[in-house]
């Protein structure tokens, strides 16, 4: 490590610069993203390692009773909640970084960076995706004693009006109750069984859903950033209209009053015993401003001022 200079000959590497891609304090770089989700892919292989070899499916006991029933599908939709929430809050953050973006709407530039940043994104989807797998497994195995109709209808009945209330006030959070809603019900629809085997049909169709499922998740975490930055255009613009800033006009201003006091003209008019300020008023209006906006043209009261022919010598001008 001493040899190589590890892990600062690492650091320095644009991947790990701040200036191409900040997202959060768990994510200040490209490279600790990629790291967090190599970890997390890590952490989900192992988990579910440890769940075949526990058989934590065998070791459940679906209940029989309508209260038990209620309870366990209560207990179950809270941790789908929750982990689809985490999935939201983390699709929310990877695309909040105004530096590299993979939203396709902004620009199609394909680099080097963005396609890591789509590595990074796929590799985290991967490791919550084994999540919703073994979860899928659980409700399966808790809920097999469930009549396949309450399963079927009552998911998508209730997705029916969440989805409706969602649509109308375009909240994604709502919208995301309704996908979950739908997910639940498809998956009773194609008759899922409770232990799905790896590499059958079953499995096969599962993972289309929970792909499915991400892919939905991830378009309403773009559509949420979206309207942030729509919304934080609109303040900004009409902060600006509010101000009325003439940024352009401002940088022209300094400009020309650097050029209006080296004029010759202008000097001996405003120094002398009798000024001439409507003669040098007419010479800046019509040789420096004709370029600036109106607005920058009220900031010079200085060259309307009527003359007063009792005033003493002025000092020379110091602008």
């Amino acid at each position: 490590m001493l040899y190589l200079g590890l892990p600062y000959s690492f650091i320095e590497l644009p991947l790990f610069d701040p200036r191409v891609y900040a997202a959060a304090a768990w994510a200040p770089s490209l490279g600790d993203l990629l790291l967090d989700a190599l970890l997390a892919l890590l952490v989900a292989a192992g988990g579910a390692a440890l769940w075949r070899h526990w058989n934590v499916l065998g070791r459940v006991r679906a209940p029989r009773t309508p209260g038990g029933q209620l309870a366990a599908a209560g207990g179950l939709g809270l941790l789908f909640c929750g982990w689809l929430a985490l999935l939201f809050v983390y699709y929310t953050t990877a695309f909040g970084s105004s530096q590299l973006s993979l939203d396709v709407s902004r620009h199609l530039k394909v680099t080097g960076f963005w396609l890591l940043l789509a590595l990074a994104v796929l590799l985290h989807t991967a490791a919550w995706l084994v999540g919703f797998f073994g979860l899928t497994q659980l409700t399966g195995a808790l809920l097999r004693h469930v009549p396949r109709r309450a399963l079927l209808l009552g998911p998508a009945l209730l997705a029916v009006p969440v989805l409706g209330v969602g649509l109308a006030l375009g909240q994604p959070w709502v919208l995301l109750g309704a996908v979950l809603l739908l997910f639940a019900s498809l998956v009773r629809a194609v008759g899922m069984q409770a232990a799905p085997t790896t590499g059958s049909y079953q499995s096969s169709v599962l993972i289309v859903l929970l792909l499915a499922l991400a892919s939905a998740t991830g378009a309403l975490a773009l559509y949420a950033q979206f309207e942030k930055q729509v919304l934080a255009d609109k303040q900004r613009l009409a902060g600006n209209m509010l101000i009325d800033n003439d940024l352009q006009g401002e940088f022209l201003l300094g400009e020309r009053m650097r050029e209006i006091a080296a004029d010759p003209f202008v000097r001996r008019s405003l120094s002398a015993a009798f000024g001439r300020p409507e003669a040098v008023r007419q010479r800046v209006a019509r040789q420096y401003l004709g370029d600036i906006s109106t607005n920058t043209r009220a900031m010079l009261p200085f060259m309307t001022r009527p003359a007063t022919p009792w005033a003493p010598r002025r000092a020379r001008p110091t602008w």
